[in-house]
């Protein structure tokens, strides 16, 4: 398939016939040379060289097994916040949604939304512990987890709902320590999360 990139939107217009409302194929993974990719990704390394972490590296099978959980997620329409091992997520409405969808409808910077919103997210710092404690269970966590050295990542969209759905997957557990609640059950079922 070949597609025209319009960059002037969030969104990006393909000349290729209509396609469904639901859109998980390969394609929707966040490939090397992506703009995105590279701000999103730079955005989390440079938060943790500001942490004194070492710089995450780009993993295809990661990519994979994050963009398995983008189309579980958009198929779903879950938007809780119970996370896998070493998973980040985000959703976000797309703004240009349209009814009947625009071919190949997409947000085109998803990955660097999701970075802001990770990264900003847990630095907020209000004094109460409770809600700081909530904080420190906050997906920035994942990003900056000391044990973490590589990251993978795929978004994909679910326009019946104007849905965009951003997962990456990390080779560190950080956020199932922070959520002792969701138990060894749940870390031994998604197991294949973190390979």
């Amino acid at each position: 398939m070949q597609y025209i990139h319009v960059l002037a939107s969030l969104a990006f217009i393909s000349t290729v016939a209509a396609v469904p409302p639901f859109q998980c194929a390969g394609s929707v993974g966040i490939v090397p040379l992506d703009p995105d990719l590279d701000i999103g990704l730079n955005m989390i390394n440079d938060a943790r060289t500001d942490s004194g972490r070492t710089e995450l590296v780009w993993d295809k099978a990661l990519r994979d097994s994050a963009l398995l959980r983008a189309c579980q997620l958009a198929k779903s329409h879950r938007t809780d916040h119970h996370t896998p091992l070493g998973e980040a997520r985000y959703l976000e409405k797309v703004a240009t949604c349209h009814s009947p969808p625009m071919t190949h409808q997409s947000m085109a910077w998803t990955l660097q939304s999701a970075a802001n919103s990770w990264l900003f997210v847990g630095k907020q710092n209000t004094g109460d512990p409770v809600k700081d404690a909530v904080t420190d269970w906050s997906h920035r966590e994942q990003c900056l987890s000391p044990d973490a050295t590589k990251i993978g990542c795929a978004r994909t969209q679910n326009l019946t709902e104007c849905m965009a759905f951003v997962v990456c997957h990390f080779d560190s557990n950080q956020n199932i320590d922070l959520c002792p609640e969701v138990g060894d059950e749940f870390a031994r079922t998604h197991s294949w999360l973190t390979t």
